[in-house]
């Protein structure tokens, strides 16, 4: 048998193995060439994109500036109904009020510069003697000419703010003009 004071064998020198490396084209070289085809590959599709995209870009702008004016009609709106609910159902008189709304704190004089518009009478007042909360008279509107569609946005006596065609617009808005016509002439002179 095996003598049990016999040492183990020793394991066998490691040996070293040599890689040789090719010499082949630098990291660098390869990565501008991979760069160079993804540019060849994304700028014409990136144009072609651009083209693509920037209508959509400009109907989406296009769409939120109408949501902000029609916001901001409503805010006047609702400004209107604060002034009246102070004065008695008094509205402020066509000539001045968009000075009364600021000057009393009721809107701010941010508020009546249109997105849409160029800043000067982008809202306009369809004044009456009283406020009468009728969810069909209209008591302020955006300037028809700002809005390409050929919608108009328009704020009512009930306090909503809302966007229509222009055909009925008109006829709210002669409605609206009739009824303020038929108060006054209840007023007498």
């Amino acid at each position: 048998m095996d003598d049990p004071q016999q040492t183990p064998p020793t394991p066998p020198p490691p040996q070293v193995v040599v890689i040789q490396q090719k010499r082949g084209v630098p990291g660098w070289v390869v990565l501008l060439i991979v760069l160079g085809v993804v540019f060849l590959l994304v700028v014409p599709c990136g144009f072609l994109g651009l083209g693509i995209l920037l209508p959509a870009l400009g109907k989406a702008r296009e769409s939120a500036q109408e949501l902000k004016a029609k916001t901001q009609v409503r805010a006047i709106t609702q400004g209107l109904a604060i002034y009246a609910q102070s004065y008695d159902d008094a509205l402020p008189p066509a000539d001045a009020w968009q000075d009364l709304l600021t000057s009393d704190g009721f809107v701010p004089a941010e508020l009546f510069t249109s997105p849409l518009g160029d800043g000067v009478n982008d809202y306009i007042y369809v004044p009456a003697a009283e406020f009468t909360f009728e969810m069909d008279r209209v008591l302020v509107y955006e300037d028809p000419a700002h809005l390409r569609s050929g919608d108009v946005i328009a704020g009512f006596h009930d306090g909503h703010a809302e966007q229509m065609t222009r055909e009925r617009f008109d006829a709210l808005l002669e409605s609206s003009e009739a009824a303020t016509e038929a108060g006054a002439a209840e007023e007498g002179p």
